[in-house]
């Protein structure tokens, strides 16, 4: 009992994991145990409530339904690590719409992969109405915090992929270069292959300092070069660029289509995405170490680490579905930066 899928849950970062039995042996490594110190607390209404959301309807045995049952029990909600009560207080307004948009979340996923589950479909539904009456919520209430938190979630992850580059430094040293956008201060870190444990830091710097810094750690002019080369192909570098030059600021628009496919994940969301990729890649060439090979592998991690089966997709529809013509999709002007 308490066994339940290892998962993201959307907005709620280590709210689920901090009911964890640690030491408990569980028979699948994606899988985890929620210490029975929680689970045997859990009254007879609230475990029936929400065991039949995902997955199997004979046990709470999702991330998603502990995060609800958890809060929802009287008895839980009075014993939860001091950790999860601080992310999902009692008594707080915005509780219960953190809770609203990760089912919201999870039912975008549900409607991208399997439209036709009418079924699951309403059951996403119907909790979404279940918090929305319980607090006296409204549903505009709902849609604009679950847009908001999807964008900014969006924008965290992509100011890191987009503000980060790895590579091979002098033939010698495997080595990632990262941006503090919100400083303008970098970040290296490198390492031998053969001795992956002796990796070394240099961090919190100015361009120049870090470049200074560098050679005082033994590092060689052909380093410096690289680092140098690598800091300009960023591809938040690049765009922000671009946008200087006029064009559209390309980290929000990523941000805005990938909002757009979560609060409504029809074929043409999708299709924006997957258009902004061929723009990058075709329009653009892709070449080894150039920024347009860098920003394409940087927009496929982002999807990967949004939602993976997106991610997949996309990577099979380019095998199959995607051409070239997608490179002019959507019919937006702002969309043209992706081709520059």
């Amino acid at each position: 009992m308490g066994e339940i899928t290892k998962s993201d849950l959307f907005g709620l970062g280590d709210y689920v994991p901090s009911f964890y039995d640690n030491n408990a042996e569980v028979s699948n490594p994606n899988r985890a145990r929620i210490a029975s110190s929680y689970y045997r607390h859990l009254d007879d209404e609230t475990y029936y409530k929400f065991r039949t959301l995902e997955e199997k309807d004979t046990a709470i045995d999702t991330a998603l339904e502990w995060a609800l049952a958890s809060y929802y029990s009287p008895a839980v909600v009075q014993i939860r690590p001091p950790e999860a009560a601080a992310i999902l207080p009692e008594n707080n307004r915005e509780s219960p719409l953190k809770l609203a948009a990760a089912v919201l979340y999870k039912l975008a996923e549900v409607k991208f992969l399997t439209p036709q589950d009418t079924a699951a479909i309403g059951r996403y539904e119907g909790m979404v109405k279940f918090i929305q009456d319980k607090h006296g919520l409204t549903r505009a209430e709902i849609d604009k915090y679950y847009r908001d938190a999807v964008y900014a979630e969006a924008m965290k992850i992509i100011n890191v992929e987009f503000n980060e580059v790895s590579f091979m430094m002098d033939r010698t040293y495997n080595t990632t270069l990262s941006l503090n956008p919100q400083s303008g201060k970098y970040t290296l870190s490198y390492f031998r292959p053969t001795r992956k444990d002796d990796v070394k830091v240099i961090s919190d710097l100015a361009l120049e300092a870090l470049l200074s810094e560098m050679g005082k750690a033994g590092l060689n002019q052909t380093c410096t070069n690289e680092v140098r080369k690598q800091a300009g192909l960023l591809p938040a570098v690049k765009y922000a660029e671009l946008k200087k030059q006029g064009n559209a600021d390309a980290l929000e628009l990523i941000a805005e289509t990938l909002t757009n496919f979560y609060v409504n994940p029809s074929a043409d969301n999708y299709r924006a995405i997957a258009g902004i990729y061929v723009r990058i890649y075709i329009n653009g060439g892709a070449d080894l170490g150039s920024f347009h090979q860098l920003a394409s592998d940087a927009y496929q991690i982002i999807l990967k680490r949004i939602y993976e089966p997106l991610y997949d997709k996309l990577r099979a529809d380019l095998r199959t579905t995607i051409d070239a013509s997608w490179s002019n999709y959507p019919n937006d002007k702002r969309f043209e930066v992706f081709n520059k």
